[in-house]
């Protein structure tokens, strides 16, 4: 029987095995515990018997397979979850390395830099060589030609390392869109999914995960060396080829270092597909709820506009955020020498970025539905503000990727936070913030609010007093007078052109004022003592709109 056969029944039999031990945890929720070291005790004994029978010349592989198996006993011993995490993180260490020692001759630890380096090669190894396992060795003799082995095991790598980033970024949007959460449990009520469809499902991860290692500890030797990445024989022959002078500078520029993971093109353009068709999916859900009205809204999701409007806001800032060093990744790791290559990658980082720039687009509108229900806020205004700048460093990288020159991304990234920073100078934001506040229906202002900024934001204030409810006018006329009395006279070395342009308007205004506040607050603020504008500042009383303002 061949070997890669016999790896392959006996991981089914110890993914069975662990199953069967890990079934209360999975399925009640329980705590790890002895199932879980006789797991580790297995799959490391396992290890260790394919290294001693197979690959005999890396036995200082079992420096790092063994503590990890004793690492494993702490989980039947100690309840405390710090001791937990700590046996986890010793037994995933320790399996890395070994993994590493076992296919690499080189030194395991050998300095920071390189060690981290070996340690991700020896994290990553056991997931290729399970794809590997069954595509190749497997699939390749009974089920399919070579070609189509080739194919299928590049569409299996890229689905695995997609799959973690998909659970992450549909959970995300489930929790950022009602709407696009019932839609996609709708469509999995499709699927009446039986319990031997669980069982057979976390049987067979478990099962590529020993599989994976035992293979890349007993016969996976295509990878061995450092550069572990050079996953394709056809991207490795790409790379070999020689390139002219002119194109020198750019090919250093796409191409990362020759060391660390790399990944081939096949495999990226399926992970890249696959996250694309969920952005996909996503946006098709926006752009009928978002422009279908808020009727659709609160028919499909049980939420009012507002509610649903400001539910997904940090939700998707949040995949926005997590998506710009997955694309930097891919850009580092994606191996893309040939012209077709560079196209096919350019057509999906492309697509990718769009779907992302909707997706910021739906997040902005969203906000700004919440903003006119509630009101502006600084909270409110620079998170949009980010998002904004986010939308730029997308362009950005979009730029750098199809230029190729990876080295411009850094720099126009810092030139974009300058003029974002400038430009958000000469916008004003409280300002914008108090203008926009003050424009609101008068039972709607959040005097206290408004009051509680800085200068910026005054003069719509003084501008926008006459529409105030009496009780609401009196009490902001009465504050803005107490700020008259030395609260912007400063020494000219603190000289500030929104305090004086507040003080200008509040002393132009000061007769209006006075007619506002009454004989009673006029006789007050002439005998307030002068304060600082930071102390005039926090003095404002919040009215009950405050609540509303500040969710």
């Amino acid at each position: 029987m061949p070997i890669s056969l016999t790896i392959l029944l006996a991981s089914l039999a110890l993914g069975g095995l662990a199953r069967a031990l890990l079934d209360d945890s999975i399925t009640h929720g329980a705590p790890l515990g002895l199932g879980m070291t006789l797991i580790v005790m297995l799959n490391t004994s396992a290890a260790i018997l394919s290294l001693l029978l197979i690959r005999k010349e890396n036995k200082r592989a079992l420096l790092f397979f063994i503590p990890a198996a004793l690492a494993s006993t702490g989980l039947s011993l100690n309840d405390s979850p710090w001791l937990r995490a700590l046996d986890i993180a010793a037994i995933s260490i320790s399996t890395a390395f070994g993994v590493y020692a076992s296919i690499s001759k080189e030194p395991m630890l050998s300095g920071v830099m390189k060690t981290i380096q070996n340690y991700s090669s020896g994290a990553i190894a056991p997931l290729l060589a399970a794809i590997e396992l069954v595509s190749e060795n497997i699939a390749k003799r009974t089920l399919m030609n070579d070609e189509a082995s080739r194919i299928f095991g590049f569409i299996m790598k890229g689905s695995f390392i997609a799959t973690p980033f998909l659970l992450v970024f549909t959970a995300l949007l489930c929790s950022a869109d009602a709407a696009f959460a019932k839609h996609l449990g709708d469509f999995i009520k499709l699927f009446d999914l039986p319990k031997l469809l669980e069982l057979s499902v976390t049987t067979s991860i478990l099962s590529a995960m020993v599989g994976g290692l035992l293979w890349s500890v007993a016969q996976w030797t295509a990878q061995s060396e450092p550069n572990l990445a050079s996953t394709a024989s056809t991207t490795s022959t790409e790379i070999a080829g020689s390139e002219s002078a002119s194109q020198t500078s750019n090919s250093q520029d796409l191409t990362p270092a020759t060391t660390g993971i790399k990944i081939a093109l096949p495999e990226m353009a399926t992970a890249l597909t696959l996250l694309n068709l969920l952005f996909g999916a996503f946006v098709c859900v926006q752009i009928k709820y978002l422009f279908g009205g808020a009727h659709l809204v609160q028919i499909t999701s049980g939420l009012t506009f507002a509610e649903y409007a400001r539910r997904g806001f940090f939700e998707l800032c949040t995949v926005s955020v997590l998506m710009l060093p997955l694309l930097l990744s891919a850009d580092a790791v994606c191996q893309r020498a040939s012209k077709k290559a560079k196209i096919v990658f350019n057509t999906l980082v492309s697509s990718t970025v769009l779907l992302l720039l909707t997706i910021v687009a739906s997040a902005i509108e969203r906000m700004q539905l919440y903003s006119r229900e509630y009101g502006m806020s600084e909270l409110r205004f620079f998170t949009t503000a980010f998002m904004l700048y986010l939308a730029t460093i997308f362009l950005a990288y979009l730029a750098s990727v199809i230029r190729a020159q990876r080295r411009i991304f850094v720099p126009a990234t810092y030139a974009l936070g300058l003029i974002s920073i400038s430009a958000l100078h000469m916008v004003n934001p409280e300002y914008i913030i108090s203008k926009s506040n003050m424009s609101r229906p008068a039972d709607k202002i959040d005097v206290g609010y408004v009051l509680s900024l800085s200068c910026d934001g005054l003069p719509p204030i003084v501008d926008e007093l006459p529409r105030l409810p009496e009780a609401e006018r009196k009490q902001t006329a009465s504050q803005l007078l107490a700020r008259l009395n030395g609260a912007w006279k400063t020494d000219w070395r603190a000289f500030n052109l929104s305090r004086m342009t507040a003080y200008i308007k509040v002393k132009e205004a000061e007769p209006q004022l006075r007619k506002y506040a009454g004989t009673a607050n006029t006789l007050q603020s002439k005998t307030l003592p002068a304060s600082n504008l930071t102390a005039s500042n926090t003095s404002a009383t919040a009215s009950p709109a405050t609540a509303s303002t500040n969710k």
